[in-house]
């Protein structure tokens, strides 16, 4: 995911908001069938590695929905700010759960009660981005990201993928034990996992199929 601006998936979602094209009954939603859909879709329903390349200005939707994404990498110029508390409301996209997720409970508190623009360097240092890269470097950092993921085993990755959303979503020790056991054996048994097997005994660059 990435903008093709220097803004991160944000500002359209307040402009709008700002001139009155998202009607007031859809602020007071309760159900999830909009920005709730953010996480859903990202972490639960898409089992592909998901990479949030935040290459400029990101804030409250914006933070929510690079916080989804499986990896973030960000330029040295980027800025992150939760934004919610300066408009005298609480987080929506999920970010209540990803931040607490990926920083317990009191640096989490202290990214959304924060006023400022967070820069990039300062966000990797609290946890919120993976890789800060120079400007310049950016979209080949983000390109050469891609196709090392790409280049792994695309069942192992799924797999994995799963499993570890699983243990976030608090799955059951037992449960998760015995996915484990279980992706393993369809992963090795896999023609991939053959190839990946046959590979590393041959000391050669193993071919993915994806089956």
């Amino acid at each position: 995911m990435v903008s093709p601006g220097r803004r991160f998936a944000l500002a359209p979602i307040w402009r709008a908001r700002r001139r009155g094209r998202i009607p007031i009954p859809s602020l007071r939603r309760t159900s999830i069938d909009w920005i709730g859909q953010f996480l859903l879709a990202i972490r639960v329903r898409c089992d592909k590695p998901v990479i949030a390349a935040v290459n400029g200005v990101a804030v409250g939707a914006g933070v929510a929905l690079a916080l989804c994404a499986d990896l973030r990498i960000a330029a040295e110029s980027a800025m992150l700010h939760p934004g919610y508390i300066r408009a005298g409301t609480s987080p929506d996209g999920g970010l209540s759960w990803t931040l607490t997720t990926l920083l317990g409970h009191e640096a989490a508190l202290r990214f959304l009660w924060d006023p400022r623009m967070v820069p990039a360097p300062e966000a990797q240092a609290r946890g919120l981005v993976g890789t800060v890269v120079p400007d310049g470097d950016f979209s080949a950092v983000v390109a050469q990201e891609a196709e090392r993921l790409a280049a792994l085993a695309p069942i192992g990755v799924r797999q994995t993928k799963r499993l570890v959303v699983r243990a976030s979503l608090g799955a059951d020790l037992a449960g998760q034990l015995r996915d484990e056991l279980a992706y393993v054996r369809r992963g090795l048994s896999s023609e991939d996992g053959k190839e990946a097997v046959r590979a590393i005994f041959e000391k050669r660059t193993p071919t993915f199929h994806g089956r």
